[in-house]
């Protein structure tokens, strides 16, 4: 019995024991596969594209693969879209998708196909691959083998470079990039830029580095520059802008802030307030646009008591006018009228405020006014090297010299929100390069700083936009940009040297270095191996000395410029003093001073090649500020003079001041302003006491067919009204009577 009852015993536990020996195996074997590798096809894709890719899995055994799941590599740049294989299902779940219900046999593998969009400006990487022998994906394994993928990104770009928020000490450039990148500004009084730099490290497409500190009235040049996620590094060219001057020529000082002005009234307010409660106001026109006149703006206000006045802003609130109709002042309801008194196209910030009798305020939402009598027009510009006045030569064109700064400020109606400057090509087929122009708040003036660095033939084209979306170009002229003079050895190799310039002082007779500092430049001035150099030098009489380390010094002749001009010679120094010791040139503690080749001047013609020369005056009529108006036909039967005029434009009052002088029975003499109100205009001749009458042509018309290209450029026409000579730059008595065609 007892042995029964252990034999039973013994062949349970046998029994277990073989269950267990059986079963166990299969846990273990189920917890951890031996081996899988994983593949895919295509391993090279484009960025910005939606790609299927082909996971090869091969079970390296020995048990059956039941659970797949694939990732995509990390950082972002890939988003899953579907997935599929024979006999299993697929589910998606953010960067990966679990594959399911099939089974995959030792030794051999399947297909898995996954698609995904891959975006710009991913980098190479990885995707994972990983099996388990269970259902539910326990324990799994990474499989070996190769699943970089390689992303073709386009190369970084970057486009729309301009600025905004511009203050007489700060700004913010903007800039597009065709992938994300970061934001990094380079910036300078020069293209070297120095040490100022602002970066944002963000990865964007549209761009914003905002520079502060900067100084009033003052040209900077700056470099934008971009890098994507494979350190691609792009960076754009030389661009400038100029900050604008305030009243001071400093920057604002903090202040503290005043007492707010006391609140003028139509009807008088209370000397003591009896309530706190606002008035109510809306304005019942709502604004379209864009307007060609001014229109009528509607409204009603209403209060607890009694209202006050009715009054209105076209500047966000800056100043206030009363409200032209204002009918129930000084009841509990107003019915108003706002004619606002805007002469000149633009962007108006349009606002209307009720005041009731306790003196409390209330104040409509901000509405923008368009103006758009006319399209953005271009007018009259001058530009400037310092105080110098560069004027084109005698072909109309030019002459700047490479990387000099050039300031250019010019006139614009029609309410221009921007204005640019492109230097094209010749043909005006590519824009090289686009330079953009800052609007002065005082006189609506438009400045900017043009500095070209690549020796060639260019176009200076205006595009002026305004705030109903028209655009309008102008081309200003051809400029000639020319190369910096060199300072050779006599190897033919640049090296590093200091150029002075002297000047005959007209007062003691005696030679001083010139002051380049009241015309922006440098003298002496120190130039590096690689780079050139160039002078602008205004009327007079001069001489240079070159010095460099190891060469002889070189003087020139004296040389005079009679109406300014750029100097950019090329100076050949020879070896200094010393011995030579086999290969090796010891040079002398003193120096050589040896004269230069002769140094001519290529001073500016006044006079240039017009395609009006020889063709009628324009037909025009126009209003003069003594009330008459002016026609093309009052230019028959006398020789006339007509000569472009701004009011802020310093050379063409000279020039009126001379023209003042040669009016006479035989002579018209005409004085022709731009750009300009007529009212402007004869407050001007009021005050200044000028005798000859101006003629307003404030839309810039007859400005525009006359083709001007500078200030002041005078016209000189015969007794028929025929152009027969046009004259850039200021002239001489003498030197507009010899033109003139009696």
């Amino acid at each position: 019995m007892i042995l029964g009852v252990w034999h039973r015993k013994i062949v349970a536990a046998v029994f277990v024991t073989s269950l267990v020996l059986v079963v166990l195996p299969s846990q273990v074997a189920r917890a951890s596969l031996d081996a899988c590798t994983a593949s895919i096809s295509p391993q090279t894709v484009d960025g910005g594209t939606s790609n299927s890719f082909s996971f090869d899995i091969n079970n390296g055994g020995p048990d059956n693969i039941l659970w797949v799941r694939i990732v995509v590599p990390p950082g972002g740049y890939y988003a899953l879209e579907s997935g599929s294989s024979t006999s299993w299902v697929a589910n998606i779940s953010g960067d990966e998708i679990v594959f399911t219900g099939g089974s995959l046999q030792s030794p051999f593998d399947q297909g898995f196909a996954v698609g995904a969009t891959v975006n710009i400006g991913a980098p190479r990487g990885s995707w994972t691959a990983q099996a388990s022998n269970d259902p539910s994906g326990a324990n799994p394994i990474t499989c070996s083998g190769d699943t970089t993928v390689v992303v073709n990104n386009p190369a970084i770009t970057v486009s729309n470079i301009h600025i905004a928020n511009l203050s007489v000490d700060g700004i913010t450039v903007l800039w597009d990039s065709n992938v994300a990148g970061t934001s990094r500004v380079h910036y300078g009084r020069d293209t070297a830029y120095g040490t100022d730099t602002q970066v944002d490290s963000t990865m964007v497409t549209s761009h914003s580095v905002r520079l502060d500190g900067l100084v009033p009235d003052t040209t900077y040049h700056y470099q934008i520059e971009s890098m994507d996620v494979a350190s691609n590094v792009v960076q754009s060219g030389d661009n400038t802008f100029l900050t604008p001057l305030n009243s001071t020529g400093v920057p604002t000082p903090v202040v503290a802030i005043a007492a707010p002005p006391p609140i003028r009234t139509q009807i008088p307010l209370k000397s003591q307030p009896t309530e706190k409660v606002p008035p109510t106001i809306a304005v019942t026109t709502a604004l379209k646009g864009p307007y060609k006149l001014v229109p009528t703006i509607s409204g009603q206000a209403a209060d607890n008591e009694a209202l006050a006045s009715i009054d209105y802003s076209t500047d966000g609130g800056k100043n206030w006018l009363p409200a032209d109709v204002a009918v129930g002042l000084g009841s509990k309801k107003v019915e108003f009228n706002l004619s606002p008194k805007i002469f000149r196209d633009g962007d108006y910030q349009v606002l209307a405020r009720a005041t009731d009798t306790s003196g409390n305020q209330a104040q409509t939402s901000l509405q923008k006014l368009v103006l758009d009598r006319l399209p953005p027009i271009v007018g009259s510009n001058v530009v400037t090297v310092g105080a110098l006045s560069t004027l084109p030569d005698a072909s109309g064109t030019m002459q700047f010299l490479a990387g000099v700064d050039h300031k250019i400020t010019l006139s614009a109606v029609g309410g221009p929100t921007s204005v640019e400057l492109l230097a094209t090509s010749q043909d005006r087929a590519k824009i090289l390069q686009v330079y953009s122009l800052t609007e002065s708040t005082e006189n609506g003036l438009w400045s900017g700083t043009i500095s070209i660095g690549r020796p060639g033939l260019y176009t200076l084209v205006a595009r002026a936009t305004d705030g109903a979306g028209n655009i309008t170009t102008r081309e200003l002229s051809t400029i000639r940009v020319l190369p910096g003079g060199r300072i050779v050895n006599d190897k033919g190799r640049q090296v590093p040297a200091e150029i002075t310039v002297y000047t005959m002082d007209k007062e003691t007779n005696r030679w001083i270095v010139w002051d380049g500092e009241a015309y922006r430049q440098k003298n002496p001035k120190r130039v590096a191996a690689q780079d050139g150099y160039g002078f602008y030098l205004p009327s007079g009489t001069y001489y240079m000395q070159v010095t460099a380390k190891g060469y002889q010094s070189q003087v020139t002749q004296r040389f005079s410029i009679d109406a300014g001009a750029s100097i950019h010679k090329t100076f050949y120094l020879g070896r200094g003093a010393g011995l030579d010791i086999g290969s090796l040139h010891v040079h002398a503690p003193w120096s050589v001073l040896v004269p230069s080749p002769p140094f001519g001047v290529a001073n500016l013609t006044k006079g240039v090649v017009s395609p009006l020369v020889g063709s009628q005056m324009p037909s025009f009529d126009l209003q003069r500020t003594n009330g008459s108006n002016l026609k093309t036909s009052d230019f028959y039967g006398k020789p006339a003079i007509v000569s472009t005029f701004n009011t802020w434009s310093l050379v063409s009052q000279d020039q009126v001041a001379v023209l003042a002088g040669l009016s006479s029975g035989g002579l018209r003499v005409t004085v022709l302003a731009g750009g300009e109100s007529l009212a402007k205009l004869a407050t001007y001749a009021s005050t200044s006491g000028l005798q000859l009458p101006i003629v307003a042509d404030s839309d810039n018309q007859l400005v525009g067919q006359l083709h001007e290209s500078a200030l002041p450029t005078t016209y000189f026409l015969d007794r028929h009204g025929m152009i027969k000579k046009v004259v850039v730059g200021l002239l001489s008595k003498e030197e507009l009577l010899k033109n003139v065609a009696f």
